[in-house]
């Protein structure tokens, strides 16, 4: 058992295996965060704000911990650190945005060869205002993933969209085109 020094026993309860001290419970060696109500948020809207201003390369958590009133630590429990803070803000964002772009490409592909011939042009016209305004609605979140992304795993994010492969086409569509 780990024994931890008591520096006020206000602060201190002892709990079966578990220690309680303000804002943090210990299990064992493991510390986890107590959620305290807004703190994710409020740690999301400045992470947001300084990537932005900064990119994730010169963005600080300090800086983000100070604005969102909360201390790095309660960052790093909760992120793993500034790349977990980014893709929390991200990741949700490109997962959906790549699941959209493969959804219109098999719809298209499942149906038969006359109606893909009849209807590409209003398909894909109507697929690529749907992704547009997608893009519109999370305009901050695919700014970051394109102008401030460097350094982290989402840095190849377009190339990602890139080598998204389509099945081939029809035989019948390849010299109708």
């Amino acid at each position: 058992m780990i024994r931890y020094m008591r520096w006020n026993m206000e602060d201190w309860y002892k709990r079966g295996k578990c220690y309680i001290a303000k804002n943090f419970v210990i299990f064992g060696k493991e510390q986890v965060a107590k959620q305290i109500e807004g703190v994710y948020e409020r740690i999301l809207k400045y992470a947001k704000k300084e990537f932005l201003e900064k990119g994730y390369t010169d963005a600080s958590l300090r800086t983000i911990a100070a604005e969102a009133e909360t201390s790095t630590n309660s960052i790093y429990v909760r992120f793993k650190g500034k790349e977990g803070l980014f893709a929390a803000i991200v990741e949700p964002v490109s997962e959906e945005f790549m699941s959209r772009c493969l959804d219109v490409q098999e719809t298209f592909h499942s149906f038969d060869s006359d109606v893909q011939r009849r209807e590409v042009g209003k398909y894909s016209s109507d697929a690529m205002l749907g992704m547009v305004d997608y893009i519109y609605d999370h305009f901050d979140e695919f700014r970051l993933l394109l102008d401030a992304s460097h350094g982290t795993k989402f840095c190849n994010f377009v190339n990602g969209l890139v080598s998204v492969k389509p099945r081939p086409p029809l035989p019948a569509l390849r010299w109708s085109l």
